[in-house]
């Protein structure tokens, strides 16, 4: 039995739909949303404006001026780059322990898998507590550098790029590793 195009274009269909309902769609309703008018009560109105994007490059001086804000365009910088990291770091680190994985026997993938998918039985707000403890000042990681004569505070990784990169590390990795 042969397929003809239709066929094989109905057996993708579904999927499809699913994707353009529950993906696309609500991205250009976000995006209609965005030039709408921002009611007084936090809602939108019907009707075309364009503030929300003159407020995500610009401020007002105390004139009515416009002048020019770099602050959410670094913080959307700055956001990407931290996502390409952990990106780029998820695959450094998951290719190899999923190839690792993917050529062992069966008995022992299933365990790697199953150690693997761990992390996914606890919260991910539990797992975020656990990190604050190890990163914070005087946590676990810094206890351990004053016990080799460094001073107390010198390792406080809390709140810094690294701890974010090593908390999407951690939270994203698995899914890198997971077929």
């Amino acid at each position: 039995m042969q397929r003809t195009a239709t066929s094989n274009w109905l057996g993708v269909a579904p999927a499809w739909f699913v994707i353009g309902i529950f993906g696309v769609l609500p991205m250009f309703i976000m995006l209609a949303i965005s030039f709408m008018v921002q009611d007084p009560y936090g809602g939108v109105e019907w009707g075309y404006s364009h503030e929300a994007y003159i407020q995500f490059l610009f401020e007002y001086d105390l004139d009515d001026s416009l002048l020019f804000n770099p602050i959410y365009i670094n913080i959307m910088l700055r956001s990407m780059g931290l996502a390409a990291i952990t990106t780029v770091l998820c695959l450094i680190v998951g290719l190899p322990v999923a190839y690792f994985i993917a050529r062992q026997p069966e008995e022992k993938r299933n365990l790697f898998m199953l150690l693997v998918t761990i992390p996914f039985w606890t919260n991910l707000l539990i797992r975020t507590y656990a990190w604050i403890l190890i990163l914070t000042r005087n946590g676990v990681i810094d206890a351990r550098f004053q016990a080799l004569g460094f001073e107390p505070g010198t390792f406080d990784l809390l709140y810094t790029n690294e701890a974010i990169l090593i908390g999407l590390v951690y939270s994203y990795l698995p899914f890198m590793v997971l077929p």
